[in-house]
Parts: structure tokens; C-alpha cells; sequence
């Protein structure tokens, strides 16, 4: 973060980007399997819930800095903003540091370098990974498809779009650790999946139709669909985690969390291309194409989650 300081090229700025995200993508497996020791179940999903609101919250008081740098607009301020950001990132290294020593588990000892493979072995979970990768093509509707959609179709106000987010944000704060009860069992945050997708898919509906209304009638849609939309969220980010968790080896988690987090990552490079060319770009047949990939993709997740419990059941057993 502190190299964005150094940077006075486009080239300059591509090369410390992407060590940037190499960096987070690392952070966030290691991240995941550090909290898959810190309980089982429900204790996990809830202390990944609690993570995220904390995250949600830093990020509204970094807006709030954002801001003030974007007001002053000078290069001192901006360079201001990324060294003071960089100092988060050390503060944050401390409070890792105090964390308790994690050995490996014996299991993944004695398995040696054959069980780098085991993940890709587990047609499941790879399945689990993929689809809810496309369901994180919601995110790219909220960070890229709402913006661009509300300035270049709707007769909403642009400054719309900063209220939109600080809605969605406020909700995630307030209500993820409460909508992450009971999905730490993969049978309900399966459950969890259905029922976002339909959400999801009626708040696409709702931004569709904000398109070709005067300014309160589209801001009022939009604001409504962003509420359904964020409520959708909350149960797709706790599902997550109770299947991410749920479905993969107990002493491979952090292999398992990194093969989770690679439908996300594929998503996160294609999402706001599909984004922008479906829905922003063909207008209200995209976004129902849109509301229907999050209703097909959260209802592949029962059956799914049935096979497995069946045989995790056969499994167990056999084995007694």
C-alpha cells in the first residue's frame, strides 16, 4: 500500500496493484483457515460475521477519510490518505502477531505433498466454489453495474449512489452477526442460498425498473431494491461461510479455503464485464437475465448440500 506513494505511471501503478492483490487474495485463505481453528460450526460462521461487520464499518470510516481527501484534491492529501492506510495494515500485523501458535494437524503432516491435490479431488466442493463464485457477481452489480446503471438510465441523482452504499454498509454492520444464526449447518445455509437468490433476483427488478421514471420514483426503487438486495447479501454471506467451512476436510481447511476462495477470484475479474454487458447494456431483458442466474445459481445449492450430507452419512457408517 505505502509503494502506491512511489507510483507516477500507469505501468508503475499495474505492477503494485497486482502485488496488492496477490497479497489480499493470500490474506484472505490464510485468513479463513486461521478462523476454521477458532471453533466449529456455528462458532465459526459467527466469528466470520463478526469480521465482516468489523470490515464494513472500517470501510465507512475510510469513506469518510476518502472524502476529505477527495475535497482537499491535492497530491499531499491523497499520499496522506495511502500512507495512513498503509499504517493500518501494520497495526493489523501486531494484533496477528498475539494470536496463538496454530501447529498443523497430524493428519496433514503425515499426508506430505499429496495432499496439495486432495481438494481438486473433491468434486463437491469445487462445485460449491464455482457456484457461489457466480453469486458473487452481486457484488460487482453494487461496486460497478448499480453506479454506472443509476447515472447513465435512471433520472435518479448521481450523489444517489453514495446513498445507496451507505445503506447497504449501515445494514451489513447492523444485521450480518444476526443473519449468521444457524448457518454454521450447511442443510441451512443452503437453505440461506435459495432464499438469497430469490432475493437478490427481485432486487434486480427493482433497479430494472427505476429506469424511465422521474427522479422520486427511480430513487425510491432504487433505494427499496438496495434494502432487498442487502437483506439477499446477508443471508449469501453466511451461507458461504457455513458450506466454505462445513464441506471441506477438517485438517486441510486452509487448502479447502483456498480452492473457496477461487470462484470468487475468477468472479471478481469477470463480474463487472458481465455486469456492464448484460445488465447495463441491454437494459431490463439483462437484468431479468441477471435475477435469473441468482435464482438458478441459490437453488442448486439444497441438492447439492443433500448429496453431500449423504454421504458424509454413508461415510460415518461404514466407519463404525
Amino acid at each position: 500500500m505505502a509503494a502506491f506513494a512511489l507510483v507516477h505511471s500507469f505501468s508503475g501503478f499495474v505492477v503494485v496493484a497486482i502485488a496488492g492483490a496477490v497479497c489480499n487474495s493470500a490474506g484472505s485463505s490464510i485468513r479463513l483457515a486461521i478462523m476454521a481453528r477458532f471453533g466449529v460450526g456455528e462458532e465459526r460462521v459467527r466469528i466470520r460475521a463478526y469480521q465482516r461487520a468489523v470490515t464494513n464499518f472500517g470501510i465507512s470510516v475510510g469513506m469518510v477519510f476518502a472524502g476529505a481527501a477527495l475535497a482537499i484534491d491535492t497530491r499531499q492529501a491523497y499520499v496522506a490518505m495511502v500512507l495512513a492506510n498503509a499504517v493500518t495494515f501494520a497495526v493489523a500485523a501486531l494484533f496477528v502477531t498475539r494470536l496463538p501458535a496454530m501447529p498443523a494437524t497430524a493428519a496433514s503432516v503425515d499426508e506430505g505433498g499429496g495432499r496439495l491435490l486432495v481438494v481438486f479431488r473433491d468434486r463437491r466442493y469445487l462445485t460449491a466454489s464455482l457456484l457461489n463464485g457466480l453469486f458473487w457477481i452481486h457484488f460487482a452489480i453494487q461496486s460497478v453495474g448499480l453506479p454506472l446503471w443509476i447515472v447513465q438510465h435512471t433520472n435518479a441523482p448521481r450523489w444517489w449512489v453514495a446513498v445507496l452504499l451507505i445503506i447497504n454498509t449501515t445494514m451489513v454492520v447492523l444485521l450480518q452477526v444476526r443473519f449468521s444464526k444457524g448457518t454454521g449447518d450447511v442443510v441451512v445455509a443452503a437453505r440461506a442460498f435459495r432464499r438469497s437468490g430469490l432475493l437478490i433476483a427481485l432486487a434486480c427488478v427493482l433497479y430494472a425498473s427505476a429506469e424511465g421514471t422521474n427522479a422520486v420514483v427511480a430513487s425510491t426503487l432504487l433505494v427499496v431494491g438496495m434494502i432487498v438486495h442487502t437483506v439477499g447479501e446477508l443471508f449469501s454471506s453466511s451461507a458461504s461461510w457455513g458450506i466454505g467451512f462445513g464441506m471441506a476436510r477438517e485438517d486441510l481447511q486452509g487448502q479447502y479455503q483456498g480452492a473457496f476462495s477461487m470462484g470468487r477470484g475468477v468472479i471478481g475479474v469477470i463480474g463487472p464485464f458481465v455486469v456492464i454487458t448484460i445488465a447495463v447494456s441491454r437494459g431490463l431483458i439483462g437484468w431479468l437475465a441477471l435475477a435469473a442466474l441468482f435464482v438458478v445459481t441459490g437453488a442448486a445449492f439444497p441438492p447439492l448440500v443433500r448429496g453431500y450430507v449423504r454421504e458424509r452419512e454413508r461415510v460415518d457408517a461404514a466407519m463404525r
